[in-house]
């Protein structure tokens, strides 16, 4: 009797099966008559209601959780095993009326949104291995003296050959020696209890076998997307970014794949984030349409109040020098109390430069990091922030978001866990710092830091998304967070945002003062570090004029948010001969 082949239309979420360490856990946490489909049908009960009828016959199909462990223990080592496991990929069969019906699910691995493969591949591919992990034949009248006879071949190591009965034809298998039997093979299994626990009503004894093709393994790399639409329409975030009759994203999606042929080491490219900044190696690759739209489509640096603006032309008006600078700052303080916060401010960013020239003239090239941030950077921003507000604390600050991250990278380092400055406020940071020594820095450090950076402003993004929608804070779609990056006497004001892709521009820079000759220049410094805070006290308002969300939708909302958290990255799979992954840094290898 044919039957029509069961269809499933959607994605499951099958990571527990990597987790099954059958050989210990079953064994010694569950009662004997309690066996490893159970579970795994449970897990599947809530996605897989259609399908449930099916499932229940897998059940009677079950072999003992020693067969069962044996046979999970082979497949994890084959090389169908690492690849489920790698591209966390699961597949189930379906038996109905001793037929073997197939039915591909897809797991949906944390970060993707979705795996495009060709189902008629797969079942040529890595199905069939799969299905074997835990099908057996119907109990059927002397299945137990078969078996008998099939332990004695084996141990025997002799080859034997045993007649089976097909609708009158007789046909011949062959059962190989134990060291060269396929360890998949059904023939090959040695029954070490009773081979079905549930009793089956006596059915004839035709045998009724699928035709296993050769295995031909999918390209798994090839429509992988890192960020799924539908997590970011969930959350209200832009999925696609247009601008006229140019769409940039696609535009970035085929720059991205141009730089990850040239360099596949790329890590922003592989991240999806587009650095719209300075000298950044997207404009080499991306068409001038889409990159130059936009740059004309990204925000600006809000203008300053018309008070600052004219207090900072009052103090550099006609020819300017260091003595005249610090007589007309000292004038500022010559006010009733309290002082204005813009007042302090500038006098307090200046007094380190005061100090510096008052006798070389210079900033000391051998300053160390610490102290050329310290005085020089942070100074500059943390009066500017305070003048609206905010507070800034400079020093190895630790942030919690990449730590998030990394916790759930198998593959990550230790490193990169800590900022050299942040602001925090409404229990979420929202302004990360990099800096480094004015003179003698290595040319490497550059890249490093400018990678390093905006990998944490793209986990402080997700991990804000996520803490919100727990809290019952809405999320709106112009949320962001911002970065400073200081190399030697430069400093970048940078932003990150969610539009299509992770949007990382600069908002603007300036250079540090190192010289009393080019004193004039720290006009430009007040002026940015200014509308700088003024752009992130826009963003603290705004966040803190969002509305709540309902307790049915906070429960929605923080499983989409929180598969932003984990590893997204496409890595190319190592040289033949090593495993994917390491087993110290996989939980998922069962025990060898």
């Amino acid at each position: 009797m044919s039957m029509e082949e069961p269809t499933f239309q959607g994605s499951i979420d099958l990571s527990f099966l990597n987790e099954l360490d059958i050989d210990d856990y079953f064994k010694k946490t569950h009662p004997s008559n309690w066996h490893p489909m159970d579970y795994i049908t449970a897990r599947c009960a809530e996605s897989l209601a259609p399908f449930m009828a099916g499932l229940e016959e897998i059940g009677k199909l079950r072999p003992p959780p020693s067969a069962f462990a044996r046979r999970w223990t082979s497949f994890m080592k084959s090389e169908a095993g690492r690849l489920l496991e790698e591209k966390s990929l699961g597949l189930v069969a379906i038996r109905r009326n001793t037929e073997l019906q197939t039915v591909q699910l897809t797991k949906m691995q944390v970060g993707f949104a979705s795996s495009t493969f060709d189902p008629t591949t797969l079942k040529t591919g890595i199905l069939p291995s799969f299905r074997r992990i835990y099908l057996r034949h119907p109990k059927r009248p002397g299945a137990e003296e078969l078996s008998q006879d099939k332990s004695k071949d084996i141990k025997g190591k002799g080859v034997s050959k045993r007649q089976r009965a097909d609708q009158g034809d007789m046909r011949e298998a062959t059962v190989t020696s134990a060291e060269d039997a396929d360890p998949m093979d059904y023939d090959t299994i040695i029954p070490e209890t009773t081979a079905i626990r549930h009793s089956s009503p006596a059915v004839d004894s035709t045998v009724y076998r699928c035709s296993t093709p050769p295995p031909t393994m999918p390209e798994l790399g090839s429509g992988i997307v890192l960020e799924g639409s539908m997590f970011w329409d969930m959350i209200g975030m832009s999925s696609t970014w247009r601008i006229g009759d140019v769409n940039i994203s696609s535009s970035f999606d085929r720059s991205k794949s141009s730089i990850l042929k040239a360099c596949p080491v790329m890590n922003l490219c592989k991240d999806n984030i587009a650095d719209f900044c300075h000298n950044g190696e997207l404009q080499d690759f991306m068409d001038d349409s889409g990159f130059f739209a936009a740059l004309d489509a990204l925000p600006a640096l809000p203008d300053m109040p018309q008070d600052y603006q004219d207090m900072l032309d009052n103090l550099f008006q006609g020819e300017i020098s260091l003595e005249k600078l610090s007589e007309r700052i000292d004038d500022l303080m010559k006010v009733p109390n309290p002082v204005p916060a813009l007042n302090r401010y500038l006098f307090t960013s200046f007094q380190p430069l005061r100090t510096a020239f008052m006798n070389t003239k210079t900033i000391d090239p051998d300053m160390n990091e610490r102290q050329y941030f310290r005085d020089y950077v942070v100074e500059l921003l943390r009066g500017a922030l305070f003048v609206h507000g905010l507070p800034y604390i400079w020093g190895e600050i630790y942030v919690p978001a990449v730590s998030y991250r990394k916790t759930n990278d198998a593959d990550a380092s230790g490193r990169g866990k800590f900022a050299d400055g942040v602001t925090e406020t409404g229990g979420h940071q929202i302004l990360l710092s990099e800096s480094s020594k004015l003179h003698r820095v290595q040319a490497s450090k550059d890249q490093d830091d400018k990678m390093k950076l905006k990998r944490m402003l793209r986990d402080l993004l997700n991990y804000t998304i996520l803490e919100m929608i727990k809290n019952k804070e809405q999320v709106k779609p112009s949320l962001k967070v911002f970065g400073t990056r200081t190399f030697k006497d430069t400093t970048e004001l940078i932003a990150m945002d969610y539009h299509g892709m992770y949007r990382t521009y600069c908002l603007g820079s300036f250079k540090v003062v190192s010289s009393s000759n080019n004193v004039r220049n720290l006009k430009e410094c007040w002026e940015m570090c200014l509308r700088f805070s003024l752009d992130v006290k826009a963003q603290v308002t705004e966040r803190s004029e969002m509305g709540a969300l309902a307790d049915k939708e906070v429960i929605k909302l923080t499983k989409a948010a929180r598969k932003l958290l984990t590893h997204t990255s496409f890595t190319p799979p190592k040289a033949s001969g090593q495993a994917p992954h390491s087993p110290s840094k996989q939980r998922a290898h069962p025990r060898r």
